[in-house]
């Protein structure tokens, strides 16, 4: 009787080791394929991210300069012999201008919430012969942190002989918290001539008023 319970507690005892051995060799497996696809995945959805949000980007700015309610945002002022003397700013234009922007963008970001990624199985099984070819969507929740910040910058190319080209430069930059296999930010910044104009003679200087 003692005999049979002993043997039955080595039994007991062997299959739990066996149990703890296959779990430990499960989630170390777990922890490699995770690493794996976040190694893969996460490079994927930060390009694909920073282009969608490089497009929303440009839209809004694309529409708030087509509402055409924030006037002249920079005019040429000439001289009485007909030569571009300043080039003056409208700067209380641009600041709505700018705020207009970042309402219109932080609206956009606030909508995105989703994103897709499509991640080829074969890359990440590194099995091509098996798994080539096939794919599966991944679904990434994006969610807009630290606000959209607007800056610009106004700026003299030399265009030619004799001539100029004067911009005005806004720069857009926004940040997401991404969460696909682990969380991770995502920082976008791009610019927009939002005044491009040809100047011929010389170099006049800047009004902003």
């Amino acid at each position: 009787m003692v005999y049979i319970r002993k043997k039955r507690k080595k039994l007991v005892l062997r299959a739990a080791i066996r149990i703890f051995a296959l779990a430990f060799l499960f989630c170390t497996v777990l922890r490699a394929v995770n690493l794996k696809i976040d190694g893969f995945i996460i490079p994927l959805a930060r390009t694909g991210i920073t282009g969608k949000i490089t497009v929303l980007i440009n839209e809004a700015v694309t529409e708030a300069l087509g509402t055409g309610g924030f006037g002249e945002l920079a005019a040429t002022v000439y001289d009485d012999g007909g030569r571009v003397r300043s080039v003056r700013v409208d700067s209380l234009g641009l600041t709505l201008f700018r705020a207009d922007v970042s309402a219109r963008v932080a609206k956009k970001l606030a909508a995105l919430e989703k994103f897709y990624v499509d991640v080829d199985i074969s890359n990440i099984i590194d099995d091509e012969v098996f798994f080539g070819g096939g794919s599966f969507s991944v679904e990434v929740d994006v969610i807009p942190t630290g606000g959209v910040e607007t800056d610009v910058k106004s700026e003299f190319l030399s265009a030619g002989i004799n001539q100029t080209n004067y911009r005005l430069v806004l720069t857009v930059a926004a940040r997401v918290t991404a969460d696909v296999v682990s969380a991770f930010n995502v920082d976008v910044a791009t610019s927009v001539n939002i005044v491009d104009m040809l100047i011929i003679g010389d170099v006049p200087t800047v009004v902003w008023g």
